[in-house]
């Protein structure tokens, strides 16, 4: 059965509805986030032009975040020394009235770049934080056979 709309004793997820844990720790001061997972099949043509197989496929997973400057500081101490060298854990959970849990883990996170782009004007500064990512769960539900690694 889909979803019954109109939703009268519920909302529907907004960006105030995550809760973003990384590396143990709460953080809130995040103004985005991104992520994604893919799995890319090889293919098997032979002779011919039409498509005769395919393999089961590479997959990849990858992820930027976008922090306020004091945020960044609080992760990257966290980090320690070395901070692009070490794979940390991100739990993104989505919560909201009436709205069933969603939780999508983001195992082995490694920081590979952090950019600074700054204005003048009344917003704050913002840290844009790219990722690689071992593996995404979500809800626990890994995406290929051989899921659910363990760091």
């Amino acid at each position: 059965m889909g979803l019954q709309y109109p939703n009268i004793n519920g909302r529907a997820f907004d960006f105030s509805s995550i809760e973003i844990v990384a590396d143990g720790q709460i953080f809130t001061g995040v103004s985005e986030i991104s992520y994604s997972q893919t799995l890319e099949p090889g293919i098997l043509r032979g002779t011919s032009s039409a498509k005769l197989a395919r393999t089961r496929g590479e997959y990849n997973a990858e992820g930027s975040l976008s922090m306020y400057l004091e945020e960044y500081q609080l992760l990257r101490a966290a980090l320690g020394a070395a901070f692009m060298e070490r794979s940390f854990l991100i739990t993104v959970a989505y919560t909201a009235i009436g709205a069933t849990l969603q939780s999508d883990q983001l195992i082995g996170c490694r920081i590979t770049a952090v950019e600074d782009s700054h204005s003048a004007g009344s917003d704050a500064l913002v840290k844009a934080i790219i990722l690689d990512i071992m593996e995404i769960l979500e809800d626990n539900t890994p995406a290929t056979s051989d899921g659910l690694l363990s760091f």
